[in-house]
């Protein structure tokens, strides 16, 4: 089944204009505070006076639609202070001599019967007739023609005429030229710029002029050049594009579509959401944070607040969206603050508590989340709700009461009402009060940079090579490793996964069986393989060695990656013995990598912040044992219980995987366990669903083709199983996960994640 591949849905912002250049929108998510993106004008579709006129190529395109009336549009950038700049315009259909392009202020009324609207608003020519009008409204006349014909007609002016504007504005001169030739009062003339009498001397400073144009009837297009590599002529010595330089690129949270309700909608980029339902309708946000202190915004709509009906706040990263009606705070896994008739309420772990005063149409609600202290505030309109006395962000003083864990990732959630929006507002630039001293604002760029800022350092994949030269190349890929744990994966006719370790040197051991160590595999040449490398070392959260353990009595053996979250495996290395797997999301229990089993009532690994211990209940023998770490930006463990839908959860995982394992722990039933490499695709262009690779199944690499892991996003999945339970399926199905070589979703010094 073909997979698709989505973005994460954020809030891009370099300034007020959100372009690129040549008008193309830069490969999002992207952060720097440094890096300078140069944004060219385009036509802003939210100044077009006529909704049947047509913007196209970027909108740089524009035609006329409404028979014997005017209707134009301006540019998203405006000229200004000490800008030279030039661009061009050409017609490539007239339908009836009428149309006009120019600059002209806000105040231009493109819309206005016969004309280009006010005085004093508007410079502009109309190649049709030869006439225009200067900036004070005074007419220049029929003055554009050039000795070759009657202005206005074909031979004077005609489609394809190529129009040149320059504009000085500090000396308030508006040059205009036509086929290259400037007018010179006149005429055209090559040896002249012309007078730049075009508007007069009387212009305020303070009025930013924008590049206009307007048509006629039904049949007017009008192509504009802003970049130069579009221009036929050359500017004119020292005049340059009209572009704009934002320093500095930053993408902001905000609501998912992938993670909600199937009845909320979503509009205004985003930012908005409601309701299509009677229901409350829950989502989440993008991003999730486990440290850092962030501060953001949301408005009620003013046109008709349903009391009640609304709740804002904070879930865990797993919590599952949509696994519940609405989202207020019921759970232990979310806390929520509402209005409820005339008082504001505290939700959380299914207690209420009264919180604040009621919101109304128009109000703006505040909320601060610490994450490095564990707390959180909500405010109303400038104020901070009290509980034993005013709340204070700042000050760390009464923040909420909450029985919720905010030691674990966070995201921003909340659930709306049919007829209600919820508009957020993660921006700064967009917030009606300051933040908090010390909180920012939630943006991949505030984000804590992570550990290991470059996955490849500390994890590395190879897809798809002949056995002849897969071996090497996964050596290049891990130059300079001294310890690591490699895994070689055969395409063609079975599931046999190689595993090798830098310790151990020779010997192998497979993730499929429950065989003793051995001779490593000899892979076979002209035929393709998949690798993968662990660095192994604190540093990437990854421990491995072999032990002794005696039957009777409990081993306990240092790994020395500290605290943490922590997943293990363990292994009898000098004799059979199954894969046994400890996951932080699966308490006394246990499950095994070569066994299609269901989870056992023992923990027979565990691991905390110091040991590995096996079980005294284990043979006597040698141990292969293994112990991840999540390190934040690189790893991730979790899980999440399915919703029971075909459109399934969104699971975030912090940045974009290399390598995902999953693994349904349903105790009814006997679940596989898979791994996937959502990078590639076998036949290259992603139709294909790659790698559901059981490790416990005799199949080829693509696996199952019933089972898809769904939506790849920058920094999780969006689950939608089409068959089966091996990826959860049935209502509250228990799923864990585990993910490695993660590009990092934020944060200072990395390569930030994109969506595939």
């Amino acid at each position: 089944m073909p997979q698709s591949y989505s973005p994460v849905y954020l809030l891009q912002d370099w300034s007020a204009t959100s372009m690129g250049a040549n008008n193309v929108v830069v490969d999002c998510p992207r952060d720097s505070t440094s890096e300078q993106v140069t944004l060219y004008p385009c036509l802003d579709p939210g100044t077009l006076t006529n909704t049947s006129a047509v913007l196209a190529n970027n909108n740089l395109f524009f035609r006329s639609h409404n028979a014997g009336a005017w209707h134009g549009v301006r540019t998203n950038i405006g000229i200004s202070g000490t800008d030279k700049v030039y661009w061009e315009v050409v017609c490539s259909e007239d339908d009836d001599d009428t149309w006009v392009a120019g600059v002209g202020s806000l105040a231009t009324d493109l819309a206005n019967t016969g004309g280009p609207g006010a005085s004093g608003s508007f410079s502009y020519i109309q190649p049709s007739s030869g006439s225009g009008e200067k900036y004070d409204g005074t007419s220049i006349g029929a003055e554009f023609g050039d000795g070759d014909g009657t202005p206005g007609t074909s031979n004077e002016n005609p489609v394809g005429t190529i129009w040149g504007f320059a504009v000085d504005y500090a000396n308030q001169d508006l040059y205009m030229s036509k086929n290259g030739d400037w007018w010179n009062g006149d005429d055209f003339n090559s040896n002249t710029s012309g007078p730049g009498t075009i508007w007069d001397a009387t212009l305020s400073n303070s009025v930013t002029l924008f590049p206009m144009i307007q048509g006629h009837n039904q049949g007017e297009s009008i192509t504009m050049r802003f970049s130069s590599d579009s221009w036929a002529y050359s500017a004119p010595s020292t005049y340059t594009a009209l572009t704009k330089t934002a320093t500095g690129t930053g993408n902001y949270n905000l609501p998912n579509p992938l993670d909600s309700g199937t009845s909320t909608r979503f509009a205004n980029g985003n930012q908005d959401v409601d309701s299509s339902g009677g229901g409350n309708s829950p989502f989440a946000c993008t991003m999730a944070v486990s440290s850092g202190k962030y501060y953001w915004e949301v408005d009620l709509d003013s046109s008709g607040f349903n009391d009640g009906s609304v709740a804002v706040g904070i879930a865990h990263a797993s919590t599952v969206y949509p696994g519940t009606t609405h989202f207020f705070g019921n759970l232990a896994t979310e806390e929520g603050w509402y209005a409820n008739s005339s008082a504001g309420v505290l939700r959380n772990n299914s207690s209420t508590t009264a919180y604040g005063t009621d919101a109304s149409s128009g109000s703006t609600i505040m909320m601060a989340l610490d994450m490095d202290n564990a707390k959180m505030w909500w405010g109303l309109n400038g104020t901070w709700f009290t509980n034993s006395g005013v709340g204070n962000p700042a000050t760390g003083a009464n923040a909420a009461p909450t029985s919720m864990s905010l030691t674990v990732p966070i995201k921003c959630a909340a659930s709306a009402q049919s007829g209600d929006t919820l508009f957020h507002k993660f921006r700064p630039s967009q917030w009606g009060y300051t933040a908090p001293t010390g909180f920012k604002a939630w943006s991949t760029a505030n984000l804590p940079a992570p550990t290991v800022k470059n996955p490849d350092d500390g994890f590395a994949l190879i897809t798809l090579e002949s056995g002849n030269t897969i071996e090497a190349s996964l050596a290049t890929a891990r130059t300079g490793w001294s310890s690591y744990i490699d895994v070689f994966k055969k395409e063609a006719d079975d599931e046999d996964y190689d595993v090798r370790f830098s310790d151990d040197s020779g010997n192998s051991m497979h993730f499929n069986t429950d065989a003793a160590a051995g001779s490593e595999l000899t892979l076979n040449t002209g035929v393709n393989y998949s690798a993968w490398s662990w660095r192994v070392g604190a540093a990437y959260g990854c421990y491995t060695a072999e032990i002794s353990h005696t039957n009777g009595s409990a081993t306990n053996q240092a790994h020395g990656l500290g605290s943490g979250a922590k997943t293990a495996v363990a292994k009898r290395s000098d004799s059979t013995g199954d894969w046994y797997v400890s996951h932080p999301n699966m308490s006394s229990a246990n499950i095994r990598w070569n066994q299609q089993d269901r989870p056992s009532t023992t923990e027979l690994v565990t691991v905390d912040g110091t040991n590995i211990t096996l079980n005294s209940s284990f043979a006597s023998g040698t141990y292969r044992v293994i112990v991840w770490e999540q390190i934040e930006g690189f790893s991730a463990f979790t899980g999440y219980s399915h919703n029971g839908s075909s459109d399934g959860p969104y699971v975030n995982l912090g940045g974009s995987a290399s390598l995902v394992a999953w693994r349904n722990i349903d105790s009814s039933n006997s679940n596989d366990f898979f791994a996937t490499f959502p990078t590639y695709s076998s036949d290259g262009v992603g139709s294909g669903n790659p790698t559901d690779i059981r490790y416990n199944w005799t199949n080829q690499e693509k696996g199952y083709s019933g089972i898809t892991i769904g939506d790849v996003t920058a920094n999780g999945y969006k689950m939608r199983p089409s068959s089966g339970g091996a990826f959860g399926i049935g209502a509250d199905d228990p799923m864990l996960v585990w993910a490695w070589g993660l590009r990092p979703f934020g944060g200072a010094g990395v390569a930030q994640a994109r969506a595939r």
